[in-house]
């Protein structure tokens, strides 16, 4: 069903529709952070139906880098491949979001030389350095950081910035209590908590016309962090320092990672009852973001009035066009994401690349989005029906042949007894049949492989995937949800990388 999203305004810069994309990490930049044309076709190919996007955290000093490979505004040298991305995501209808963050104790210790930086000297649990509380020069050198990032995003081609406040970083860890024990101008009250973050805002509007978002974090859901009641407060000060939207989500990278990253196992329905909160508190724009995972929730967010706008990014890692399946002017199944973070977080925090544990195409050497045709089109057999075969079979039919897929059961389908039974990859296992049914034939024989030797061109033999066995090994070893999840969804994304790999070579 095709919905009417009208065409919105942040600032005075028009967005086609109301759907933003997040800023997600890919590990796509060079060592020295300048971004490359992997990173470009990466978004070039999710900024098709979207209104603006933002690729990922900028960091804005060498120095504060989360991951290896992470894009940076800082230097001369990173203006001209920052102008292609802009122009690239332009064609595509797209506006660009500049997402400034400075990580604070979120920093990467193998990447940082010197002290780390916060408001105060309490760490971040997980494996970092305890920070040394910022002094007055450092806060006045950090200000000026964001400012000349913002000069530098302007010059790139971007049509919009935003400043991050949220997610546990520099400014949310001034803004927390439970972080900020400072007795100066910056610790204490709301007001003076709140301070740091508003005059990088200011320091921005001074240097530069872009309008400015702010993320900010509705809620920390820990008990002494920043609350609900204390970010509406604060949603009103942003909103009279001169922000032109602003970007709601919950949680800390700190203290609660799991909210502030969206993972399955946490309802994400409290990122957008903060978002409703402050948009009934202010008259700017209010994004909503986190979590969203299924066009029909995206429409109902939007179309109910609970946000004007919507952020949407792990979604479309799995699914490069699900902003257009919200739209409805893509018709379809989508490939949903399994809210796993395995690919999308954990992978890129040690060091790797984005990878998808649904989509087997994201990280891939060849651009994603444009499998290669066959030259010589075959009629091939795969023979299985778990992941690695549907995967398989639905790569070669994308790729030209005749496929013909025989199963020795009619519907393949995880069986997994735990109480927690792990949704969205089953999700992934129906889109999958769905699919495979749609495009191939399946035909429901317990068939030997010599039956088809000389009746097909090329033969598959797709069966026995680790996936198919670790299902119900886990149901019966009672694992944790969170372990449940995370076994599944690597070994379902062994699975239907090596049927697509394998697709590839026929």
């Amino acid at each position: 069903m095709k919905e009417s999203f009208r065409q919105v305004y942040i600032g005075d810069v028009s967005l086609r529709n109301p759907l933003l994309m997040a800023p997600i990490f890919t590990g796509y930049a060079t060592p020295e952070g300048l971004v490359t044309t992997k990173f470009t076709d990466f978004y070039e190919l999710r900024a098709r139906h979207v209104g603006a996007l933002m690729p990922e955290p900028f960091c804005i000093e060498e120095n504060t880098r989360e991951i290896a490979c992470q894009a940076g505004l800082y230097n001369d040298d990173m203006i001209a491949p920052l102008m292609m991305f802009n122009t690239a995501v332009h064609q595509v209808g797209a506006r660009t979001v500049a997402h400034l963050s400075h990580p604070g104790r979120l920093a990467n210790p193998d990447l940082s030389e010197g002290p780390v930086l916060s408001s105060s000297s309490r760490p971040c649990l997980g494996p970092y350095d305890k920070p040394r509380a910022m002094t007055k020069e450092d806060i006045q050198r950090t200000k000026r950081r964001f400012a000349e990032a913002a000069k530098a995003a302007a010059r790139a081609g971007f049509d919009l910035t935003e400043l991050e406040f949220g997610h546990g970083h520099l400014v949310a860890q001034f803004l927390s209590p439970l972080v900020n024990d400072r007795d100066d101008g910056y610790g204490g009250t709301l007001e003076k908590r709140a301070r740091f973050g508003l005059e990088i805002l200011e320091a921005l509007r001074q240097e530069v016309t872009l309008p400015v978002m702010v993320r900010l974090c509705g809620d920390e859901m820990v008990p002494g962090g920043l609350g609900l009641e204390d970010a509406v407060q604060l949603s009103v000060m942003v909103e009279e320092a001169g922000a032109a939207a602003l970007n709601v989500s919950v949680g800390s990278g700190c203290e609660t990672p799991d909210w502030c990253y969206g993972h399955e196992s946490v309802d994400m329905e409290r990122s957008w009852e903060a978002a409703e909160r402050m948009k009934k508190a202010v008259k700017l724009p209010v994004v909503a973001a986190g979590g969203v995972r299924s066009p029909a929730v995206a429409r109902n967010l939007l179309l109910s009035g609970r946000a004007d706008l919507l952020a949407v990014g792990k979604a479309l890692i799995a699914d490069p066009d699900f902003a257009g399946r919200i739209l409805g002017t893509v018709r379809g199944r989508y490939r949903p994401c399994l809210g796993c973070l395995e690919g999308c977080l954990n992978l890129v925090r040690q060091g790797g690349s984005l990878e998808c544990m649904s989509n087997p195409q994201v990280g891939l050497n060849h651009r994603e989005g444009t499998l290669p045709k066959t030259k010589s089109p075959k009629d091939v057999a795969v023979v299985g029906g778990g992941p690695m075969a549907m995967e398989a079979a639905i790569t070669l039919h994308q790729r030209g042949h005749e496929v013909t897929l025989f199963n020795a059961e009619d519907a393949y389908l995880m069986t997994y007894d735990g109480k927690d039974e792990p949704e969205l990859v089953r999700d992934l296992l129906e889109f999958l049949k769905a699919e495979t049914r749609r495009k191939v034939r399946v035909v429901v024989s317990d068939v030997a492989l010599l039956n088809l030797h000389g009746k097909f061109e090329a033969v598959l033999l797709a069966t026995g995937d680790e996936f198919e066995s670790l299902a119900g090994k886990l149901s019966a070893e009672s694992k944790s949800r969170a372990e449940v999840l995370s076994r599944l969804t690597r070994s379902l994304h062994k699975a239907v990388t090596a049927g697509y790999k394998a697709a590839l070579k026929i």
